[in-house]
């Protein structure tokens, strides 16, 4: 597969051996590239604009990195014009984001990929094959400790930060554990657009509860733990989604650098796989309600309580339910009205003049009925098209 690079994120420097050394996978052409330029090897061409991706018709998908509206805008041009896009997870692109590109995509049937970097890493398919073989016997609790890079003397971490490492956890709890709709969060020592610590709890029917926090520290490192009936197994990593091992009892392993690799390039695999058979739905409304998980934790925290997350793909066809219902009591409520003025007003109208005012009366009810053919128009998400002929 060919594609472009549209922006720069540091996770991604990682990948750039592999992305770039001719394999099964190539980019082809960069555009909106920043720290990376001076990384970026001779036979991978630099597009002086983000627009110019636009002019590439041979480009077989474009991976969209970071959340810069400018780049932002042209995912969605791109999308239009129906390039397959697959989206690095970043908590800037914000749900509103998510929400068009998912309206062109039922419009288009275009491809949409989210790139967890993570789905596929050999010690996390070993860490699902334990728990799996009840390793740790029934799990009592999963949880994520973060530790964040201090910036300069500030000691607290930026929320948008905090937001991007829980985006990723986010993903891998519901990988290990299962998917989690209920969201608490905590923070402590708030301020402008930082905090000291956060604290995250999510939770289901039953799952486990996963409890997710994140401190400042001199390193950034992670550690994930299954605390379970028989035994504890946990795995620790590095930044830019590192794996280091993956420890339970008195057994250790680490990564092998050719079985990541390999792994990443199968994510790849799978994507491309998903571009070219429309049939096959994706990832793509995981990381939505990845995002909105995310997102919510704000809303928890200036409620301060438990949020509960019903998650529904926005799709043209629920807009226009929507849009519908509200119009709809618009109307009954102005019927109601136009009846009442017709009452009063008549004994002073004479018989024709009231047969008219009648019918004028429920003329706006008429008509909104009729316009409820309009909803076949509306064509059905990917999702819901398939979920109904399943």
């Amino acid at each position: 597969m060919k594609f472009g690079l549209l922006g720069d994120h540091p996770s991604l420097h990682q990948w750039w051996p592999v992305l770039t050394s001719g394999r099964r996978h190539q980019i082809e052409w960069v555009a909106g590239v920043s720290s990376a330029d001076r990384n970026i090897p001779t036979n991978v061409n630099v597009l002086a604009e983000p627009s110019h991706l636009l002019e590439r018709p041979e480009l077989d998908a474009v991976l969209v990195c970071g959340g810069r509206e400018a780049h932002l805008q042209t995912a969605k041009r791109l999308a239009s014009q129906n390039i397959p896009l697959i989206i690095l997870p970043a908590a800037n692109q914000g749900t509103a984001f998510l929400y068009e590109l998912s309206l062109i995509r039922d419009d288009l049937r275009v491809p949409l990929s989210p790139l967890f970097p993570l789905r596929r890493h050999p010690l996390v398919n070993r860490f699902r094959e334990l728990l799996d073989n009840q390793t740790a016997g029934e799990i009592l609790e999963i949880s994520i400790q973060r530790q964040h890079p201090r910036t300069g003397d500030d000691p607290r971490i930026k929320i948008i930060d905090c937001n991007q490492h829980l985006l990723l956890d986010v993903d891998l709890f519901w990988q290990l554990s299962g998917k989690y709709g209920q969201v608490t969060a905590l923070r402590t020592g708030e301020q402008d657009a930082a905090v000291a610590t956060q604290n995250v709890t999510l939770s289901a029917p039953h799952l486990p509860e996963a409890i997710w926090s994140i401190v400042p520290a001199d390193e950034e490192s992670w550690t994930l733990t299954v605390r379970g009936t028989k035994q504890t197994i946990t795995m620790s990593g590095g930044p830019f989604s590192q794996v280091h091992k993956l420890t339970w009892g008195d057994q250790e392993e680490i990564p092998d650098l050719a079985e990541v690799e390999e792994a990443f390039l199968e994510e790849l695999d799978a994507i491309e796989a998903n571009a070219r058979d429309p049939r096959l739905q994706g990832d793509w409304q995981e990381f939505v309600h990845a995002m909105e998980l995310v997102e919510a934790t704000q809303q928890s925290i200036r409620r301060r309580r438990t949020v509960d997350l019903y998650f529904d793909m926005t799709s043209e066809r629920s807009q226009f339910k929507t849009q519908m219902a509200a119009l709809g009591c618009g109307v009954l409520m102005l019927t109601l009205l136009l009846l009442i003025a017709v009452l009063m007003l008549g004994q002073m109208l004479s018989p024709a003049a009231m047969k008219w005012a009648r019918i004028l009366a429920f003329t706006p009810l008429f008509l909104f009925l009729a316009m409820q053919i309009l909803i076949v128009l509306a064509r059905p998400s990917v999702s819901e098209s398939t979920s109904e002929t399943a």
